[in-house]
């Protein structure tokens, strides 16, 4: 079992504040589509899972490996190993369960709309003389 320690779990909750902030304020197109609080929610939605398992569930496997006498390089590595498993099981899980499958289809939604490339595509050239 993972030796989660105060230290994972506040490394967490930092880097979780500033992805939402960082993502918050560069996505101006994407908020106004979908709405603030369910923009964050869904980003929350995205990124809580791969920070929780490359901070805490890695970082905990590999302290408790490490306090076991394992090699430190090999503590990191299956650490790793273990975080990776629990970030796809937990973004498939967010993918099929209610409410975070509806969160995350808004996402996809504002992503389609607020995407410029997308927005050249779907625009019709306007014919001459018009």
């Amino acid at each position: 079992m993972p030796d989660i320690t105060e230290a994972h779990y506040a490394w967490f909750a930092i880097a979780l504040f500033f992805s939402m902030a960082f993502a918050f304020l560069w996505s101006p197109r994407r908020r106004r589509v979908i709405g603030s609080v369910r923009y964050l929610a869904a980003w929350a939605a995205i990124a809580a899972p791969a920070l929780f398992g490359a901070v805490c569930v890695r970082g905990g496997y590999a302290l408790a490996l490490r306090e076991q006498g394992m090699n430190p390089i090999l503590a990191q590595g299956a650490g790793l190993f273990c975080g990776l498993i629990f970030i796809l099981i937990a973004r498939i899980a967010l993918m099929l369960f209610p409410p975070s499958a509806w969160l995350l289809k808004e996402w996809r939604r504002a992503n389609r709309e607020a995407s410029v490339f997308s927005r050249l595509l779907s625009s019709r050239p306007r014919a001459a003389g018009k």
